[in-house]
């Protein structure tokens, strides 16, 4: 399950870098500064997030997460409406 959750990250990375790569492109050709800043931002934050996906995604690999096809262990919180916490908030 995990395993997939990275795939499909990093194929969504992939289609903001090929966006930005368009962007720019319409921006050379329409003398756009704005297109071309806005395609550059796409390319390098989806190219940053890319990187740490796949460096996550090879630690998740090398810990032996993806044997297993389960979802990661949840924790549940034990949440009590009468705490004085809560009853400030609402």
């Amino acid at each position: 399950m995990a395993q997939f959750i990275g795939d499909i990250a990093f194929l969504f990375e992939l289609g903001l870098v090929a966006v930005g790569i368009v962007l720019i492109h319409f921006g050379r050709e329409r003398s756009a500064g704005m297109l071309r800043t806005a395609g550059w931002i796409l390319v390098i934050g989806a190219l940053g997030t890319a990187i740490c996906t796949s460096v996550f995604w090879f630690r998740y690999l090398q810990a032996g997460d993806f044997d297993r096809a389960e979802a990661a262990p949840f924790v549940e919180f034990d949440h009590d409406l009468d705490s004085p916490g809560i009853a400030l908030l609402g």
